[in-house]
């Protein structure tokens, strides 16, 4: 982690990522959909590590050695995933668990696909299908999560690698690319079986494939004076 981390002072990237753990998991008590929380700390993850990634060519001027470099950049995206994807987890199922529509507002949440008892607002209690959790919908949001932040940190790195080269473009068409081909496998997944919970978890499963092998064609080309 220290070798990619390096370039920045430990006071900036402590303290954006603390911010990131408490605001991503907590900012949707207060507003905004769940599902836009997590997007936006992934998004976040992917701009922080294409800076970080944007920074390879100074330490390539220094005589660092690349694969030493990418093996502390995995390193920190591991730790940055790890250690954010529980949180906005238990987060999400804790609403999910508080009331049952909040699937609708929050792609990112796996459940069961049972239905899930409730009250409405005259005391009548109903139930909302498909929304009920167990310990694997848990297990599987984690994880879910886990490989969203997993994947937006490699792909930051290669986008940071790739700036100011033609591969930046090849980077952003397999973006769009993947993003297309999990949309399509999504969409298809949910005309089959428009109950099936893990509709979300199909779209991440096939688009994040592209975008890391993407990534990992970025990461053998870059230039390098040391391997």
């Amino acid at each position: 982690m220290k070798l990619f981390l390096s370039p920045f002072k430990p006071a900036m990237y402590l303290g954006v990522f603390l911010v990131l753990c408490i605001a991503v998991p907590l900012g949707r008590f207060g507003f905004g959909d769940g599902g836009l929380w997590t997007m936006a700390g992934a998004a976040a993850l992917w701009i922080l590590f294409a800076i970080g990634g944007s920074y390879w060519p100074a330490m390539n001027q220094l005589g660092a050695s690349f694969n030493r470099w990418m093996d502390s950049a995995i390193l920190t995206a591991l730790v940055a995933a790890v250690a954010l994807a529980p949180l906005t987890a238990a987060s999400a199922v804790y609403h999910q668990a508080k009331s049952p529509h909040y699937l609708w507002y929050d792609p990112f949440i796996v459940t069961n696909g049972q239905p899930m008892p409730w009250i409405d607002g005259n005391g009548e209690p109903y139930f909302v299908e498909g929304a009920a959790q167990d310990l694997t919908s848990v297990v599987s949001t984690v994880l879910l999560h886990f490989v969203i932040f997993i994947t937006m940190a490699l792909t930051g790195v290669a986008i940071g690698l790739a700036r100011g080269t033609r591969m930046q473009w090849f980077m952003l068409c397999s973006m769009f690319v993947g993003g297309f081909t999990g949309l399509l496998v999504g969409i298809y997944k949910a005309d089959v079986n428009p109950s099936d919970p893990y509709v979300y978890a199909i779209f991440v499963a096939a688009a994040g494939p592209v975008v890391l092998a993407a990534s990992a064609i970025v990461f053998a080309r870059t230039r390098r004076f040391v391997h």
